[in-house]
């Protein structure tokens, strides 16, 4: 996940939790297939949403991360990652992470997304911003707020700009397709458990796939195993990440 393109070191910072409930579906806070980087500030911690919301005094160590098949490049004083961290190739820097550092780890089975789509959404279910029916796409822009109702969205792409919102307050799962840019806006879970908003997308590249920032309600997971996932921005993920890299 390449946070040091857009948020250079020293000027901003993504903080990445993770959570785990029971038997989680994400065993890792960052999983990737290919290459990892983690910088500005990047860190990764965990808590149990069981108990009580994120507290940073009482976060815990189960913050881990892994890389399939490929590197983890840690840069920046403040990234930390307070968990273990495996690599099929090598970790650097290793004195970035509190638990333990694995090169040459074995690889990692991540099946593709199996999406349940084979038309996208009518747009029920979509209050506010701008949805077309026929190519998929859903925008927000200029504070808009788009409210998604519990269901399933087979959409192409989800665009935020000019600091809009999309927010869920039940069990929401998204479908995606193509490129989705959402770092000029601001995803909120209002029920502070990110299990309840999934985030899949089949997108097959290592150049795109899914931006975005995060935020106090910024509960949620994402899957994509095939494609890029960038979280930038001085923000805050509360969840898990399958990415390609």
């Amino acid at each position: 996940i390449p946070a040091a393109s857009p948020c250079p070191a020293g000027n901003s910072k993504a903080v990445i939790k993770a959570q785990f409930r029971g038997k989680p579906s994400y065993n890792y806070a960052i999983l990737t297939s290919g290459d990892m980087n983690l910088a500005g500030g990047a860190s990764t911690d965990s808590f149990n949403s069981d108990v009580a919301g994120y507290n940073p005094a009482t976060a815990g160590s189960d913050g881990d991360i892994r890389s399939s098949s490929g590197n983890i490049t840690l840069l920046g004083g403040p990234t930390q990652v307070r968990g273990d961290a495996a690599a099929a190739g090598t970790v650097t820097d290793a004195s970035k992470v509190s638990g333990t550092v694995t090169n040459g780890a074995a690889s990692v089975t991540i099946p593709p997304v199996n999406s349940p789509c084979t038309s996208y959404s009518s747009g029920s279910g979509i209050t506010g911003g701008t949805y077309l029916s026929a190519t998929g796409q859903l925008v927000g822009t200029a504070g808009q707020t788009i409210t998604l109702s519990n269901g399933t969205y087979c959409l192409s792409s989800v665009t935020l700009s000019g600091n809009s919102t999309l927010t869920v307050s039940g069990h929401v799962t998204i479908y995606l397709t193509a490129h989705s840019d959402m770092s000029g806006g601001t995803l909120a879970n209002t029920t502070g458990l990110a299990e309840n908003f999934t985030i899949y997308s089949s997108v097959v590249s290592a150049a795109t796939g899914i931006s975005m920032a995060g935020g106090s309600q910024a509960y949620f997971t994402i899957y994509a195993p095939n494609a890029n996932v960038t979280l930038s921005g001085n923000s805050s993920m509360y969840g898990a990440t399958v990415a390609g890299s």
